[in-house]
């Protein structure tokens, strides 16, 4: 299960506007991405805390591990013996740990931004901790924890709130109409 959010900028014809645009937009893109974060972790059920702890690496990245962190301290101090992988195969002698969890969140996620002058904004995450998948779609009759698709609800609710009033300013009009640098 696998979420993406692609956007591209092209056609401004000034360097600064392009540089003022640049920021604004990496700005929120990553504001959007602490906000998916921030939402995707409430609805996660914690265990090991080995699905949480998968976030952590990105939340890195945007600045909110620390909050992510403080929401699995105290769970499963020690990690269970046995771990899915994740397509499903399972492992006696792995362990299943926050540890894990985050070493698997290392390649669980895409964020770039392009350049100022190829604005090209990517982010992508997929779920690598198959107990996460499993309660994502729906196992043995319980609910689901749809953490992606509220996280993407949340990210796509930002952006949009958020985007006009970051890229259409006073500063960025008259950067793109008087050229001024």
């Amino acid at each position: 299960m696998k979420i993406t959010v692609t956007r591209r900028f092209k056609n401004i014809d000034r360097p600064a506007a392009y540089k003022y645009v640049y920021d604004a937009i990496v700005g929120l893109w990553k504001e959007c991405v602490y906000v998916f974060v921030n939402e995707a972790s409430k609805h996660i059920v914690i265990d090991s805390g080995m699905s949480q702890a998968s976030l952590l690496p990105l939340a890195a990245n945007v600045r909110l591990a620390s909050a992510i962190q403080e929401s699995i301290r105290g769970f499963s101090p020690t990690p269970y013996k046995g771990v899915y992988s994740a397509a499903g195969v399972w492992n006696p002698n792995g362990y299943r740990s926050q540890a894990e969890g985050q070493r698997r969140g290392t390649k669980a996620y895409e964020l770039s931004f392009g350049t100022p002058m190829n604005i090209d904004l990517t982010f992508s995450f997929k779920i690598l901790v198959y107990q996460w998948y499993l309660h994502e779609v729906g196992v043995h009759g319980k609910p689901t924890w749809d953490a992606l698709k509220l996280g993407r609800r949340a990210f796509t609710s930002h952006f949009n709130a958020h985007y006009f009033k970051r890229v259409s300013g006073n500063k960025f009009v008259k950067l793109l109409h008087r050229g001024k640098s």
